[in-house]
């Protein structure tokens, strides 16, 4: 995971592949933030090494990134980052605040075709939601889920009192062999 000041040059592609190196062997997967790593020869680069390219969704400001569903290896890789567009940048704001989004249906719904298209090209396909704060991320995961299957998973009890919205796409698990939180 690079930040959003590591931007797209010689110099930095060269660094990736000095990194990429250390780690023969293993499957790999760069994720960026700036908008310059959106880039067809670069992304080619990633395909003929075999390196993943990770898809996010965070708030698109100025030069961000922006959502894209690229499969550059056998891997396909997207991650939730939550769209808080005013504590994103902001100096003030801690790495809960960031995070601290909920999203929407209609947001989450967006993805379903991209992730399907994506799954379609990779041997295996990876979602991570790093929305973590008060367990959004579950929450948003189970949403992703229920929108891409039409079946209600089974959610920690407790989950529904917090955010009773989950009825809409889980089932309490009322046997206690779910973890329960908070």
């Amino acid at each position: 995971q690079f930040p959003w000041r590591f931007k797209n040059s010689k110099a930095t592609v060269k660094r990736i592949f000095e990194i990429i190196q250390q780690f023969e062997g293993f499957s790999c997967a760069l994720e960026f933030r700036h908008a310059g790593w959106q880039d067809e020869s670069f992304q080619t680069d990633l395909r003929e090494n075999g390196i993943a390219f990770v898809n996010i969704d965070q708030p698109v400001i100025g030069e961000s990134l922006a959502p894209s569903a690229v499969v550059t290896s056998n891997m396909g890789y997207v991650r939730f980052h939550g769209r808080n567009e005013a504590a994103w940048f902001a100096e003030n704001a801690g790495r809960d605040e960031r995070y601290n989004y909920l999203y929407h249906n209609e947001e989450i719904g967006s993805w379903v075709e991209p992730i399907e298209k994506m799954s379609n090209q990779a041997d295996s396909m990876y979602i991570i939601f790093n929305n973590h704060f008060r367990g959004k991320a579950l929450i948003n995961a189970f949403g992703l889920k229920y929108q891409m299957t039409s079946e209600k998973p089974l959610a920690p009890e407790n989950l529904f009192r917090h955010f009773p919205n989950l009825t809409q796409f889980a089932k309490p698990d009322t046997s206690g062999q779910t973890m329960q939180m908070f």
